[in-house]
């Protein structure tokens, strides 16, 4: 053995500690994202009138779609650069706010020009908290 080399000893040997734990607690974030959002297209639904099962349904549909859609940025946001996390939070909360604001009965110039206001926030805050930390 050289002198180079490290010694091999037991904490070198071992292999890499299990990521199963880690891949348990990805999906606690987004589903209660998810069911936050769900939970209030739910409500907005029922208060303009809408009948309690076409609300569930509606509010289980945008649950589970926000939480897909989140998982699948926070797997990805890693290998993501700053300029792109902040495009994808934005859009995504943007669209987000604004799909809510027109559930609440609102009209779509309003819902859009909020979105869109939503989106650039969050892309700015977004970009500045991901930036600051990689810098």
């Amino acid at each position: 053995m050289s002198m180079t080399q490290p010694v091999p000893t037991a904490r070198n040997e071992r292999p890499h500690p299990r990521v199963r734990p880690r891949q348990r607690r990805a999906w606690v974030v987004p589903a209660i994202i998810g069911l936050v959002f769900g939970g209030w297209a739910l409500y907005l639904e029922q208060d303009n009138g809408v009948d309690a099962g076409t609300a569930a349904w509606h509010g289980l549909v945008a649950w589970v779609v926000m939480g897909v859609v989140c998982f699948l940025i926070g797997r990805r946001q890693r290998w993501m650069q700053a300029e792109s996390q902040a495009l994808a939070y934005g859009v995504v909360f943007g669209i987000a706010m604004g799909y809510l604001i027109n559930l609440g009965g609102h009209g779509w110039l309003r819902s859009v020009l909020m979105g869109l206001a939503f989106g650039l926030a969050m892309g700015a805050t977004t970009f500045y908290y991901s930036y600051a930390r990689r810098h």
